[in-house]
């Protein structure tokens, strides 16, 4: 299965990026540079996934990219 999810970057105050998922509750990490938290973003996004698959839960929807701002939806 594909699933295509819009994610929020931040610049965090002490370097790197905060990073959210706003249809995934409690999906955020962050990372030390933008190719780190491209790349944690996708590790976490994929645990979560797998975790409310192997719990039976079902798998929030995706929003349109349209209505996510940097501080969640718009």
């Amino acid at each position: 299965m594909k699933y295509t999810y819009p994610a929020t970057f931040e610049p965090a105050e002490e370097g790197g990026f905060l990073v959210d998922f706003p249809d995934i509750p409690s999906c955020f990490t962050e990372g030390d540079n933008l190719e780190e938290a491209i790349e944690m973003a996708k590790d976490c996004l994929e645990m979560m996934l797998v975790h409310y698959e192997d719990e039976g839960l079902p798998i929030p929807p995706s929003s349109d990219i349209h209505t996510v701002s940097s501080k969640g939806f718009v």
